[in-house]
């Protein structure tokens, strides 16, 4: 465990790592030849609040790190990280110089339909300033982006003379409502166990009998590693947000990754576990609440296989000491390999595993050609960790808690519906079932091809939402 010392120490620690990219798929009234004509083809993930969009070239790598629910009207805050290519250290730096002479076109464009062009935000490689966007040196080879989602959302005038490294479709307006106003702060519930409950909710108390609605909502769990996504009231600027974790002796200060009007995400420390405290500072309000964090851990003697070779995976998560209720997890494999169990699983890890603090379990990985394989360990810190996105209409969602059923259909006539199906689970194809109260909603996601589509009838006789999703991958953090 990282941390425990005499005194308190104080780090900051930043986000560099990009994992488990996908190919862009856009649609929002675009043609194919009109998206290929305003896009460089990039990678891209959204998870964990983030929209992740990898561009690179021979010089090297780009990264760039945006809030998943950009508005047209939005002050947004992101991160910037450049990679140069390289064998030796002066490779490198002139790789370097080079792409600190370019620019990585952001094209932010409605996803609601219509066929305007995109606002295309010039953003600069290197700390300085253009008239809509302001990049400032963070440390090393990252920068902090700042700018304006502009409304009406239309073409920007073209910078002549700048050298281009690519460009990026950005969708704005992926949201119930086209308001750019922030959403009013949820209800939240009473007396919830930190980390212990699939609402990633801390502990809130009560005041003469009434709930109290606190300013920010905190989750009370989270993964070493994974962002952290703190939803409220922002502005939208990184650099008046500061956010620490703290748990024994130690105190880290978190670097600030990307900030909208209605969240800051924010990393998580690598090697701090255990039950804690998050502490925020927004502009000088200041907030905080119980905190656990979850290490997990997958290793095995071979990660490479030859067809008919099998070796065991041991899987360890630790911080569990003292929890009260069940810690749900998925974990899921990849290459041309068979695991034990199935290829992608839920589990759930109960208080009586973990006595000890720490859960293990293993798995068999067999190989059925030669090859390199990895696997994927994921505690499910939110309420629904499932989003079905339609490819046509991207308002229209529904998201899914794959443990206990519970849904909520965004974007429909009856917006905002909630409530709890039959799961069933096939290896990596679950089905979701509803038929009550009128209602008849079905599903079927292939959490390892990453599609999914589901039929919804709100009433009998009235006509069926459909939602087709392509690439599970690409949609707003549930």
């Amino acid at each position: 465990m990282f941390g425990v010392a005499s005194k308190l120490n104080l780090f900051r620690v930043a986000a560099i790592a990009v994992a488990g990219l996908s190919i862009l798929v856009f649609s929002a009234g675009y043609t194919i030849s009109d998206a290929a004509r305003l896009q460089t083809l990039s990678l891209t993930q959204t998870s964990d609040g983030l929209r992740t969009v990898v561009v690179e070239n021979e010089e090297g790598r780009v990264t760039v790190k945006l809030p998943d629910d950009i508005r047209t009207g939005d002050k947004i805050s992101g991160t910037l990280i450049t990679e140069p290519k390289g064998a030796t250290k002066e490779e490198q730096e002139a790789n370097l110089a080079a792409l600190r002479k370019r620019r990585l076109r952001l094209m932010l464009t409605k996803a609601s339909g219509g066929t305007l062009d995109p606002v295309a935000l010039s953003v600069p490689l290197s700390a300085g300033q253009t008239s809509s966007v302001k990049t400032e040196l963070k440390q090393g080879n990252t920068l902090r982006v700042e700018f304006t989602a502009s409304e009406p959302v239309k073409l920007a005038t073209d910078d002549s003379g700048i050298k281009e490294l690519g460009r990026v479709l950005i969708p704005v307006d992926l949201v119930e409502t086209a308001q750019t106003k922030p959403e009013p702060t949820p209800k939240m519930p009473v007396k919830k166990t930190p980390g212990m409950s699939f609402v990633s909710f801390a502990d809130y108390d009560t005041l003469g009998g009434s709930e109290q609605k606190p300013e920010f909502e905190i989750p009370s769990l989270g993964q070493t590693g994974r962002p952290i996504e703190i939803k409220g009231t922002f502005d939208g600027d990184s650099s008046n947000t500061s956010v620490s974790v703290s748990m024994t002796l130690s105190n880290l200060m978190v670097d600030v990754i990307a900030e909208s009007p209605r969240r800051s995400i924010v990393a998580n420390p690598q090697n701090l576990v255990g039950p804690g405290t998050i502490s925020l500072n927004e502009a000088g309000r200041k907030f905080s609440a119980p905190f656990r964090n979850i290490g997990v851990g997958l290793s095995a003697p071979k990660t490479s296989l030859m067809r008919g070779e099998k070796t065991e995976m041991r899987v360890e998560v630790t911080g569990l000491a003292g929890i009260t209720q069940p810690v749900p997890m998925t974990l899921s494999s990849s290459g041309v390999v068979t695991m034990s169990g199935g290829s992608f699983q839920q589990i759930m890890i109960k208080p009586s595993d973990a006595a000890s603090g720490n859960y293990v379990t293993t798995r068999t990985i067999n190989g059925l050609q030669a090859g390199s394989w990895g696997a994927v360990a994921t505690v499910i810190v939110r309420e629904f960790d499932i989003t079905l996105q339609d490819d046509v209409s991207p308002r229209r969602r529904l998201t899914i808690n794959s443990f206990t059923g519970a849904y909520s259909l965004l974007g429909a006539a009856e917006d905002g519906l909630t409530g709890k199906a039959k799961i069933d689970i096939k290896d990596c194809v679950l089905t979701f079932e509803h038929k009550a109260d009128g209602r008849n909603i079905s599903a079927t996601i292939d959490r390892c091809q990453h599609n999914g589509r589901s039929s919804i009838e709100l009433l009998k006789g009235q006509p069926k939402i459909l939602i087709t999703d392509s690439d599970t991958a690409d949609n707003l953090s549930p």
